[in-house]
């Protein structure tokens, strides 16, 4: 069973977000700590360049297992 998620920012007007579609895995426990990994692991805390890849990069969003 899979538990959906989005993955968003802010995106400049208030009550508006930019994200993409998660599809395994939603909760905290497992996509907040691999995003927090992502950011701080892979791009060093840089959180414009993270939220570049996980967001902008893959417009279609996430639905790969694992």
């Amino acid at each position: 069973m899979s538990t959906r998620a989005v993955i968003a920012r802010v995106s400049g007007n208030e009550g508006e977000f930019k994200g993409v579609y998660s599809h395994w895995d939603g909760y905290p426990t497992n996509l907040g700590k691999r995003l927090w990994k992502i950011v701080h692991d892979e791009y060093h805390a840089d959180l414009a360049e993270a939220l570049r890849f996980l967001i902008v990069a893959h417009t279609a969003g996430w639905s790969v297992a694992g």
